[in-house]
């Protein structure tokens, strides 16, 4: 298949990682907003949410980093400033999800 016909996916490397933080968001906008938050009702439901989305999003930028990186490669025509910026946003996203599920691995032992 031809590298250079393909479309750069930038927004699969921007958009997953936005999804945990968007959850973070709706903390201090749900407070101004004037909900009142229960510890053990929304902070669990969220708390949960927010692992899951993030894992998601960790396994989809394995997927999707490898593809960009080899289209950056092959193209010169892909080879900006915003690509190698999204590449840069997905690749310290996934040492930080590694880094922390070696925290948690270990911090349990």
């Amino acid at each position: 298949m031809n590298v250079e016909s393909q479309a750069f996916p930038s927004l699969k490397l921007l958009l997953p990682p936005l999804v945990p933080a968007m959850l973070l968001a709706s903390l201090p906008v749900g407070q101004w907003l004037g909900h009142e938050w229960s510890a053990h009702g929304d902070g669990l439901i969220l708390g949960l949410f927010f692992q899951l989305s993030t894992v998601v999003a960790f396994v989809y930028e394995l997927r999707v980093l490898p593809t960009a990186i080899a289209n950056l490669r092959a193209s010169t025509t892909n080879d900006t400033p915003f690509h190698r910026a999204c590449i840069l946003f997905a690749g310290l996203f996934s040492v930080a999800c590694i880094v922390w599920l070696i925290y948690t691995i270990l911090s349990t032992y």
